[in-house]
């Protein structure tokens, strides 16, 4: 510190709003531009992102060679410069499922085909080996530049000739443009755009000379091109590329630079221009030194060009420890080279290396970077092409990617006996027997999976799809049938086949099939045929041509050229006839003139569809139709006939209209009488030539058809007078020549079902939604399980699709069973289930009975989960366990262990040609220890397996220092978990002593490690101990996703801890690649984000919270390295929040980083110093603030003045002035608001001798003494109030305050304060029963006081050991009426009883919570209010911590039969000792009653209610009165919002429950703070707020309902003196509910005197109701019904007769 600080310049803070290109891409900044309340305040979590922003360093694939650190300045720049659109919408438009056949047939059509490219620096041949094997298997088209250059040659082009003349002289070809612009021509063909592709040989690498030997056949480059591409010589080169850069031009780039754009251009070409873009990225792994050791396995046959391998450098490479997987993968054979041939091994050269790392890998590492990491697959270079193969072919078949699909001829040429005939009959006798028909269902057996899969008939029947397309309807030939997916297609021509072959997307995806347009439609006048013919043009794409038209438009020509004769030649009769005889004649050349004038329709590329046409008005005349047909070779598939048979009804109405709307007819002026009658004579005139016309039309039409009889196209005849939409008809019949559905009178039958169903639907429960709806829908389509071997044929032929789940198992990702990919590790029987049209994979019988039960339930998902291998590392001291929680990890999640030994081994073994394993080798032969290079080498080839590319893998005690972990996370391979287990060398002692059978509980495979003794142990525990704590600070801030474990507790616990961090962190880390491209605020708390990384991508607001600077105006930060639990990214930027306002930012995150804030970072803010103050140093002290005192404490403590010295190494420098503080609260709180602080200075005061308090006055004597004790005192007993019996309240509160003070005395003896400390309880208790004595007595209701009408009442939220009880009136419009009509002096209505009982928890039974008392009191009750919260509110928190009504349901359920089943053993070991052993015959039945209700309650879990009960058993049970037994009503406390809107998120999963659990029971939603609020408006303001939100209150409705749920009802007793409501139990006869009036009434019955109430009302008075019959005497019988009016009499002194005989 003793140089003078730098100061920064200062700048005057001014907010800028910063704009870039995507400024006005990003839908946020529109906030911006305006008034923020006009635009879209905030973004939905769920919308996807449209450009994609750089994401987590974890996120990416990695290729190789790349720093880390470099990738990620890397990214940040890639994404900032190229505007790249996220892949998510593609990814999941390409895993979409759909109910139909025909939607997953066009989504399949419409998907691009996988491709490949293949990059790798080695020189070797694994590539095109692989190349190749992957187009083999994948139906892939290879596209190689020696097949190219071939190809071009050998079709003999100008190119080709040109290539050919340059290779015969000896030379070799320039390979960059030459053979990339043949790439870019096959890339572009017809079958590529069908099958994909797979290219390895880009980027062609910098131009170099080699010598050509006499052989032809080309040879390859180090970078995997052919040297004989190159051209050696100067004129040809620049004949070839005019603008290429040389070393000797300086005025132009370098010759470095120049290659570093191209390659740059080809690769980035690739990625942006090719019409389909590479899917998977393979890139092959080898270290630079391995690669001249990788080339010497390949050879080269220099005769044939072919390509081998040297299989003896593999024997026995590939082991059988990828065991994980069932599948079958294919071998990838190699031809065995002859003796007799000459092979060619490629040469090695070094600058190729080098110069591939500095200008290949960048640009390929950038589009790794911006490429899905589920689709890039790294590759051991040094493996075998059957391994890599392998390796490869796993991992497509988790990302469940369906190769493509080749159509396949039915019939070959030397297939001559394909149907089951004799041996004699060939194949063309057998196909002129048969019919096309009879052929299909022949041909639709043959080469099935199964005889239950049959190939079905495509929707173009018969006809040829190739030329449907090119507009041309042609029936296809049974021996050009060709299948493609499940169908048989037709195929008119040999040429045809090969187009179909080569791309059926073209001719099968939609419109298709579409017929074709050309059609002819003859019909009279007036008959429609413009209004058809334009209808149909539209619909199947032609062109009208009207010839009506066309000749009114020549005659009216021809007419005026005639007029221009009559001036010079007076033959105007001679000239008209003429015209007339030259129109006719002109009609075929007419109609055949505009029919070529119209233009083909471009189909794909070279491929083009016929132009079609409608001919409106077509001649009816046999010889216009054969010039036009014959002649001209004019097609015609369809003719429309429009006609009506004799009367001609339809047509003349029609013609009669139009004759009334001719405007030539309206000029014509008349008067009333004369003209009017001209007028009617012209009318019929003109009717009667339409009467001839169509007679005319009709004998003509039939010697037309007649003279016809060869079309072989499709007549339509349409009888106007019977078809009601003629347009409709002809477009339905013209489409029924490929419509494969049912017949009409089915298609009508099925119509009507329909129509049935959706009348129905309406009357359904408006809680059904569109989800149920679809849900219903989706259950109809039929699931069944096939075998294995059968599944996957289906798929192969593409019979059937990979579902959006792929492999993976519906039913676990829906139960969430696969938090770890378990992929491969799914032990279970696997079966497949098809559901039309897709194939799921179920794990296991239980999955499989699930999954067929209900479909739909597992299918609502997006997508399947993210194929991202995890990878683990598990660190710790030697022998605590780590090689045993690794294998239980790996038994348990399917991965692969690696430990640096068992890699090593592996390496040296399989792998001992390469330059690693030799260093290695002589390493260790020489006694030394393996370098770090080689180990994470051998640990690189290890993890490239089956298993570890899709499971993970566990690193067993790797990385054990910081070295090996940068060293790791060169490679690509840094652990994404880390297990960190501590022990000490006691425990690590102690485990030396397990026995075998403990080594072996968590895998019975498990080998038991190597006897340690103690002495070496102890040693290789000092080792390790040496640098164990700086690498373990070091790799908490470096991944900051390290689990600390406990070795030295139980195995149970370490296993379930370290299960539980890998699934919760791997959960997290899934969600983050699923959602990565949502337009959302992403946590990155598990992201394994370095303090570098944190600070390359960290905002504006680097690591201070934004959301304080903006809320607060402070600067909040996590410390010195940024804690990982706030780390979050939003957008390109990463932030760290608050753990107070994480929930704030994530909600809106805009409102606090949005380029409108004004709210910003200083340039100068505080620092923490990492050094220790030394304050005798001079540039310490002269920077020193407040001699070092802590400026926190004074500031807060003022007016105190409160001095405290601060630490020397709690230091923070700001604007060049030292602070310290006394604590690291300070400091932060200084950090967060150095404003407040840093302006302060200190008045140091000057000493005064201190002041004895025995002089001090006496006031002034107890403010510096017991003024404080006494002012606490006096507030708390104004707070408490107390009371003591017999005295008065002043008395009691001076007692009190009293004890107070002595109790709190410091200075008193300790035995006097016990004493007043039990004084103090003993008083406390006192004034406690006083306290509940007194809450007793105010819940009591004065019987003798009269009650004001209920009108509402609040909920309690008392949660004490009390309990509310009120006496609510019920509701109801006959007692308001009774009371309106007799206005009587006393007014009682019905009440229902409602106890407020505190909500009970889980364990209530037990006891827990408030438990038995609560319970108790339920069970004085006679039913239950089941009340159920769904509202989310902060302010009032759940015992559960969260929301959740189904569970409270579950758990309340639960605890009501725990506690009958308490309560009933109890009674039941009473009685079984007085009936088993006492032998009590009477108690009998009540004890079997009891062991009933125990089966009930105990052994079948329900509730009393539900079962069936005897007539003795309820007397038995109403002694008892359980819990279970009683009715129960559920009420639902809405929010506010909610109940107004009707909707809630809980209302159908409780509706569910409630009928599952308790059939029939009410279900009433409600909002306890809207009954709230109304009860505080008057009525008027009360009913105008029901009006304006369209609702009501439910408090009535929950009373009513209550109510009625007891079975209870009342009758009425009406007059003038008094209106009452007498409840009764439903079913009470009469003399019962006069004893609820009076015992005497019961006892002294005579009758009852009863009207219905509905009478009373509707006649107006009790004596109309007399008068009209309806006042009835009924007896003793008589059942008293709801609402009746009675009127009892009785026997007065019966009463007295019974006291008397008592």
């Amino acid at each position: 510190m003793c140089d003078k600080l730098k100061k920064k310049p200062k700048q005057e803070h001014v907010e800028k709003l910063f704009v870039n290109e995507s400024f006005i891409t990003k839908k946020c900044f529109l906030e911006l531009t305006k008034d923020r309340s006009a635009c879209i305040r905030d973004i939905s979590a769920d919308v996807l992102s449209t450009v994609k922003y750089p994401k987590a360093n974890l996120y990416y694939a990695f290729a190789e060679d790349t720093h880390p650190t470099k990738r990620i300045v890397t990214v940040s720049k890639f994404f900032e410069e190229q505007k790249l659109l996220s892949h998510s919408a593609s990814c999941k438009e390409r895993f979409q499922d759909f109910n139909l056949e025909d939607e997953a047939v066009n989504h399949y059509l419409r998907t691009e085909p996988p491709s490949f490219v293949i990059f790798g620096k080695s020189g070797s041949y694994l590539g095109l080996d692989l190349a190749s094997a992957i187009a083999d298997s994948w139906n892939c088209v290879l596209i190689s530049p020696v097949s190219l250059v071939q190809q071009e040659i050998d079709a003999g082009t100008e190119k080709g000739q040109y290539m050919d003349r340059i290779l015969r002289s000896g030379k070799s070809i320039k390979c960059d443009e030459i053979v990339m612009d043949l790439i870019r021509c096959r890339i572009r063909k017809r079958d590529v755009k069908h099958r994909g592709y797979v290219i390895e040989c880009l980027p062609f690498g910098p131009e170099m000379n080699f010598d050509n030997s006499s052989n032809s056949s080309p040879s390859v480059n180090m970078d995997r091109t052919c040297p004989e591409f190159y051209e050696n010589t100067a004129d040809e080169n620049y004949e070839t590329h005019e603008d290429q850069i040389t070393f000797n031009n300086i005025e132009c780039k370098t010759q470095l630079e120049y290659e570093r754009e191209k390659i740059s251009r080809q690769i980035d070409e690739m990625f942006t221009v090719w019409p389909i873009k590479p899917l998977i990225i393979i890139y092959l792994v080898c270290p630079k030194q391995d690669i001249a050791s990788t080339c010497r396995r390949w050879y080269q046959d220099l005769y044939t060009g072919k390509i081998f391998e040297n299989n003896d450098l593999f024997h026995g490479e590939y082991e059988r420890d990828e065991s994980d997987t069932s599948y079958d993968f294919s071998q990838v054979t190699n031809e065995f080279m002859d003796e007799d041939r000459i092979f060619m091994t490629p040469q090695f050269d070094v600058t190729h290396c080098d110069l591939y790392e500095r200008l290949a890998l960048p640009v390929i590492d950038k589009w790794i970077l911006a490429h899905d990491p589920q689709y890039v697959i790294r590759v051991d270079d040094c493996s075998s092409t059957r391994r890599a193969l392998q390796i490869l072919k796993t991992r497509l078949c988790t990302l469940a990617l369906q190769p493509s699909i080749l159509p396949k001829k039915m019939l070959e040429q030397d297939d001559i006996h394909f149907l089951e005939t004799s041996a004699e009959m060939n194949l063309s006798d057998e196909l002129a027997e048969k019919s096309i028909e009879e052929i299909f269902e022949i041909l639709r057996q043959r080469e099935v999976v199964s005889p239950e899969f049959l190939w079905k008939l495509s929707a173009w029947k018969f006809y040829c799809p190739v030329a449907l397309a090119q507009g041309r309807t042609i029936k296809g030939l049974p021996k050009h049938a060709v299948r493609f997916l499940s169908k048989i297609f037709f195929l008119s021509s040999q040429e045809a086949v090969n187009l179909f072959i080569e791309n059926p997307r073209t001719f099968l995806l939609p419109p298709n099939p579409r017929p074709t347009c050309k059609i002819a439609v003859f019909g009279p006048k007036y008959a429609g045929k413009s209004k058809l013919s334009a209808r149909l043009a539209e619909v199947f794409g032609g062109i009208v041509i009207n010839v009506d038209e066309i000749m009114k438009k020549l005659i009216k020509q021809r007419e005026e050229s005639s007029n221009q004769e009559l001036h010079e030649n007076d033959s105007n009769v001679q000239i008209s006839l003429e015209l007339v005889d030259r129109s006719v004649d002109e009609k075929a050349d007419i109609i055949i003139q505009n029919i070529k004038e119209i233009p083909d329709v471009k189909l794909e590329d070279e491929l083009r569809r016929d132009g079609g046409y409608v001919v409106d008005g077509m001649c009816v005349d046999v010889e216009v139709w054969r010039k036009i047909v014959d002649d001209a070779n004019i097609v015609f598939e369809d003719i429309i006939v429009l006609f009506e048979n004799e009367p001609y009804v339809y047509l003349l109405n029609k013609f009669r209209n139009f004759f009334y709307l001719d405007k030539s007819v309206d000029e014509i002026d008349y008067d009333m009488e004369t003209n009017h009658e001209e007028y009617k004579m012209l009318h019929e005139e003109a009717e009667w030539e339409y009467l001839e016309h169509l007679t005319r039309f009709e004998s003509e039409w039939t010697k037309f058809e007649e003279q016809i009889l060869e079309f072989g196209g499709n007549v339509i005849k349409c009888n106007l007078a019977d078809i009601q939409d003629v347009t409709e008809h002809v477009i339905n019949r013209i489409k029924s020549r490929f419509d494969t559905s049912v017949s009409a009178a089915e298609e009508d039958k099925e119509n009507e079902i329909q129509q049935e169903e959706a009348a129905a639907a309406e009357i359904e429960t408006n809680l059904a939604t569109e989800e149920n709806a679809e849900k219903r829908e989706n259950e109809r389509i039929i699931a069944y399980n096939i075998d294995l071997e059968t599944a996957e044929q289906l798929l192969d032929c593409g019979y059937y699709f990979f579902s959006a789940f792929g492999r993976w198992c519906p039913v676990q990702v829906y139960a969430n069973k696969m938090p770890v990919q378990m992929f491969l590790p799914m032990k279970a029987q696997i079966f497949p289930v098809i559901r039309h049209p897709y194939i799921y994979f179920l794990a296991g019988e239980e999955a499989l009975v699930a999954f067929l039960k209900d479909p739909s339930k597992y299918l609502t998902l997006d997508c399947r989960p993210s194929v991202i291998p995890l990878r683990i590392s598990i660190i710790g001291p030697p022998n605590c366990g780590k090689t045993t929680l690794a294998n239980r990890l790996a038994k348990t999640y399917g991965m692969k262990v690696i430990s640096p030994l068992k890699a090593l081994r592996h390496m040296l073994k399989h792998y001992y040609w390469t330059e690693s394993a030799r260093r290695t080798e002589n390493d260790l032969r020489a006694g030394k220890a393996a370098s770090i290079e080689s180990v994470t080498r051998a640990i690189e080839i290890f993890s490239i397996g089956q298993r570890a590319a899709t499971q993970g893998y566990i690193l067993d005690g790797y990385p054990s220092d910081r070295e090996e972990a940068e060293q790791l996370a060169l490679l690509g391979i840094q652990p994404m978990i880390v297990l960190d287990l501590k022990a000490n060398l006691d425990f690590c002692i102690e485990c030396i002593s397990l026995d075998d059978d403990t080594w072996n509980d968590w895998d019975d495979n498990a080998r038991r490690p190597l006897k340690w003794s103690v002495n070496f142990l102890s040693h290789c525990y000092a080792d390790w101990q040496r640098n164990q704590a700086s690498f373990r600070d070091w790799l908490k801030k470096f991944s900051q996703n390290v689990v600390e474990l406990d070795a030295t507790r139980s195995k149970w616990h370490v296993w379930t801890r370290a299960d539980h961090a890998v699934r919760s962190r791997f959960a997290d880390i899934m969600l983050y690649f699923r959602e990565a491209d949502l337009e959302k605020v992403h946590s990155l708390k598990h992201m394994c984000v370095s303090p570098y990384e944190f600070r390359s991508r960290q905002s504006r607001y680097e690591s201070y919270c934004p959301v304080c600077l903006f809320l607060e105006k402070i600067l909040k930060t996590s410390g010195r390295s940024v804690d990982s639990q706030g780390m979050v990214q939003f957008r390109e930027h990463f932030y760290w929040i608050c753990p107070r306002h994480m929930d704030t930012f994530v909600k809106d995150p805009l409102q606090y980083i949005s380029p409108d804030n004004a709210t910003s970072l200083l340039d100068e803010r505080p620092r923490i110093l990492e050094e220790i103050v030394d304050m005798e140093h001079a540039c310490w002290a002269q920077r020193l603030q407040v001699s070092g005192l802590c400026l926190v404490t004074y500031v807060d403590g003022l007016p105190d003045r409160k001095l405290t010295q601060g630490r020397t190494d709690l230091g923070v420098i700001f604007k060049d002035k030292v602070y310290l503080f006394c604590s690291e609260k300070c400091r932060e709180k200084f950090l967060a608001q150095h404003d407040k602080y840093s302006e302060i200075d200190i008045a140091f005061p000057h000493e005064v001798p201190s002041i004895e308090m025995w002089r001090l006055p006496d006031v002034d004597f107890l403010e510096q003494t017991v003024v404080r004790m006494l002012v606490e005192a006096v507030t708390l007993i104004a707070v408490r109030r107390p009371k003591i019996f017999g005295l008065s309240a002043a008395v009691s509160a001076a007692i009190y305050i009293g004890v107070y003070l002595k109790t709190h005395n410091t200075s008193e003896n300790l035995h006097e304060v016990d004493i007043y400390e039990a004084a103090s309880k003993r008083m406390t208790g006192l004034h406690r029963i006083i306290e509940i004595v007194t809450n007793t007595m105010k819940k009591k209701i004065n019987p003798y006081v009269s009650l004001p009408k209920y009108t509402s009442y609040k909920s309690s939220t008392n949660q004490s050991l009390s309990y509310a009880s009120r006496r609510v009136p019920v509701p109801d419009a006959r007692f308001d009426y009774l009371c309106e009509y007799f206005k009587p002096a006393s007014k009682v209505p019905a009440f229902l009883h409602v106890m407020d009982i505190a909500g009970l928890v889980k364990g209530a039974a037990e006891g827990l919570g408030l438990g038995n008392n609560f319970l108790s009191h339920i069970g004085a009750c006679d039913g239950i209010f089941h009340l159920c919260r769904a509202f989310e509110d902060d302010d009032v928190t759940h015992v559960e911590g969260d929301v959740n009504p189904v569970r409270d349901l579950d758990i309340i359920s639960e605890e009501l039969r725990l506690k009958d089943v308490e309560f009933l053993n109890v009674h039941l070991e009473k009685l079984g000792k007085l009936v088993v052993r006492g032998n009590d015959k009477k108690l009998k039945p009540e004890y079997e009653t009891l062991l009933k209700v125990k089966g009930v309650l105990a052994d079948d879990k329900k509730h009393i209610r539900f079962a069936d009960w005897s007539a003795n058993d309820i007397e038995v049970l109403n002694k008892y009165l359980f819990l279970t037994s009683k009715p129960i009503m559920y009420l639902v406390n809405l929010s506010e919002k909610d109940y107004i809107r009707k909707k809630n998120k809980w209302l159908i999963k409780i509706k569910e429950w409630v009928d599952k659990n308790d059939p029939g029971a009410v279900l009433i939603p409600f909002s306890g703070i809207f009954e709230n609020k109304i009860l505080d408006m008057d009525e008027a303001g009360r009913a105008k707020y029901f009006e304006e939100h369209k609702v009501t209150s439910a408090l009535d409705k929950i009373i009513v309902q209550g109510y009625k749920a007891l079975y209870l009802q009342y009758f009425f007793t009406a007059g003038h003196d008094e209106v009452k409501a007498w409840t009764i139990q439903k079913g009470t006869r009469a003399p019962q509910a006069a004893g609820k009036i009076h015992t005497d009434f019961e006892k002294g019955f005579i009758m009852a005197e009863v009207m219905k109430f509905d009478d009373f009302k509707n006649e107006g008075s009790e004596a109309a109701v007399k008068a009209a019959g309806k006042y009835r005497q009924q007896g003793r019988s008589y059942i008293v019904e709801d609402g009746d009016i009675i009127f009892f009499k009785f026997n007065a002194g019966a009463g007295l007769k019974d006291a008397k005989k008592k």
